[in-house]
């Protein structure tokens, strides 16, 4: 039985579980507005009723909202208001103003659904339905075939335009996967969590998505760092699976340098010492703005103008900085360490309750997007800051809820679990004993 925080919430949940089908909806629609245009101004109502729902909560609820959610529309205010004044194209400025200010109203949605319901299940279900959407649609559209040819160009994107995009999803998609999988004890649903992460996986190669690839591996690596590490020399059992998946990476690599046309791009880059040149060109017109313009930057959606390249940065980090100046970069990235100092916080307050709490897939995906960040901007994907948003939301209410174990007599805490497991999960319902364990099952 699902348990929210307090009396109210509880008579709120016919509007929770409206914003959460909202949200699905919103989310999974995205794999389709490419084909279908149509269901953008679909989207556009879906997304304002899903705002509505959270702004009804915030009006009932009266919780305090996640400081990186203050600080992104700080930094999109900054923005606005030095952007106006430096602009030189004042439409594209003006159209990024409009998609940063959505995705920012968005996020106050997400980072509030996800902070009262306790967990961050409803973006993850509908990453996991689009991933999977998008990977059925692309083989049953024949581009399988296509990208498996002999000596095959053709990079699978499902209904999407861009491949790159095509290999996000799939990304994300996995992360998805391995989160659902830590939350379940049924053998085989965890078989079938596994198989269809590494589909996605397959799906990310056929893409012949480098940054998507590598970012896979990465997320991969840092969540058995984070989480298992110390019991590599503790367990048999963990070290033998950890050398088997090590032999099972170092085969599909060295197939997908062989076979692939990722693997040929990949080749490509490393004779480029893994910097397109046009890459290199962009980043170097990006410092050059930046010097130029260190404080207000040239304004959103500007740095195409301003650098001559008539292209976006490819990077988060020059994007920002020469957009907004380095204060606006200051406030942006800023939210990453509340973050980061966030989750430290958490388990800390884990530790004193005694509770063993793992957030190692959590932390991998944070340090992933930062690590994409290098080669695309993500302050303007929707995808991306969703998914930024639900973790934010996700630990704002699993703090209050462990300070709330701690001060009995305070205020309701927050969230579904009385307790979190990182994104292991934990069962719903009251604060469980101190001896309870939260390693995930």
């Amino acid at each position: 039985m699902n348990t929210l925080y307090d009396p109210a919430a509880r008579g709120l949940r016919p509007v929770i579980w409206l914003a959460q089908g909202l949200l699905f909806a919103l989310l999974v629609n995205l794999t389709l507005i490419y084909k279908f245009p149509l269901l953008s101004l679909a989207n556009k109502v879906i997304g304002g009723a899903f705002v509505g729902t959270a702004l009804v909560l915030l009006l009932l609820l009266r919780r305090p909202l996640p400081p990186e959610v203050t600080l992104f529309f700080l930094f999109l205010v900054w923005a606005v208001l030095t952007g106006v004044m430096v602009a030189q194209n004042y439409s594209f400025f003006t159209r990024e103003v409009t998609l940063v200010t959505q995705i920012g109203i968005l996020m106050f949605g997400v980072a509030y659904l996800t902070a009262v319901e306790g967990t961050p299940r409803a973006v993850l279900s509908a990453l996991l339905v689009a991933a999977l959407f998008l990977l059925v649609t692309g083989v049953l559209s024949g581009q399988y075939d296509l990208a498996t040819e002999e000596e095959a160009r053709y990079q699978f994107r499902g209904t999407l335009k861009n491949p790159n995009a095509f290999g996000f999803f799939m990304l994300y998609g996995i992360s998805a996967a391995l989160y659902f999988w830590l939350r379940s004890r049924r053998r085989w649903v965890r078989l079938g969590l596994l198989a269809l992460a590494f589909a996605m996986l397959m799906g990310i190669v056929l893409s012949a998505s480098r940054k998507s690839f590598l970012a896979a591996f990465v997320l991969v690596g840092l969540w058995l760092w984070f989480d298992y590490r110390r019991e590599l020399l503790r367990r048999a059992r963990v070290a033998v699976a950890l050398g088997l998946l090590v032999v099972g990476a170092a085969v599909l690599v060295d197939r997908v340098m062989a076979a692939t046309y990722l693997g040929r791009r990949m080749e490509r880059a490393q004779e480029q010492q893994f910097i397109d040149p046009t890459r290199r060109l962009l980043y170097e017109r990006g410092a050059d703005v930046i010097i130029s313009s260190p404080l207000f930057g040239v304004g959103l959606g500007n740095y195409r103008i301003a650098s001559g390249t008539r292209a976006v940065a490819h990077s988060d980090y020059v994007e920002v900085a020469s957009s907004a100046g380095l204060v606006g970069a200051a406030l942006y990235f800023s939210l990453y360490l509340v973050l980061w100092r966030r989750l430290d916080r958490v388990k800390a307050l884990a530790r004193r309750l005694g509770r063993e709490y793992r957030d190692g897939l959590l932390r991998a995906l944070i340090l992933t997007i930062l690590a994409l960040g290098l080669g695309k901007p993500n302050f303007n994907s929707i995808m991306t800051m969703t998914l930024v948003a639900a973790v934010v939301g996700y630990s704002f209410g699993a703090e209050r809820r462990l300070r709330r174990a701690l001060q009995p007599a305070a205020e309701p805490s927050w969230g579904r679990d009385a307790a979190p497991a990182g994104w292991a999960g934990a069962r719903a319902g009251a604060l469980p004993p101190a001896t309870t364990s939260f390693r995930p099952r």
